[in-house]
């Protein structure tokens, strides 16, 4: 487990926050995942903070799961480009399978991982899910 995951595994422990789901992965990063969901407007989203030896710590929430036809992708890359430029902690964006994911990078020093400020990123996101969340699916499910 890399430096990174133990410290947010121990504040986890510590703070009895006990729902995230720990994957090791086998790679050249010593990448771990720590998965758990998070609701938005009474629907529940993926979410995955990934930890490894680099200086990157990644929340990644699915807020869509496939549902970006092509007839949509461009009205819908648009819109999240829009609130790309408006959000700067964020990256929204659609993948070619049709989701919409939101990704917080958080440059992360190992040696100076703050578990608490993972968690600050992810009560800031929660809170601009709820207010974004209807905005961003009358764009999805627009005709």
């Amino acid at each position: 487990m890399n430096k990174k995951a133990e410290r947010l595994q121990a504040y986890f422990t510590e703070k009895k926050l006990n729902f995230f789901q720990v994957q090791e992965m086998t790679d050249e990063f010593n990448t771990v995942l720590f998965r758990s969901n998070i609701e938005i407007q009474k629907q529940v989203l993926p979410t995955v903070i990934v930890t490894d030896d680099t200086i990157w710590t990644i929340i990644r929430t699915q807020i869509v799961a496939g549902a970006v036809t092509a007839d949509k992708k461009a009205a819908v890359n648009e819109f999240l480009n829009d609130l790309n430029m408006k959000y700067k902690l964020f990256k929204f964006y659609a993948t070619d399978s049709g989701d919409i994911n939101i990704d917080i990078c958080a440059p992360t020093i190992p040696s100076n991982f703050d578990p608490e400020m993972v968690r600050s990123l992810i009560q800031i996101e929660v809170e601009q899910l709820e207010a974004l969340y209807p905005q961003i699916m009358e764009v999805v499910w627009a005709k």
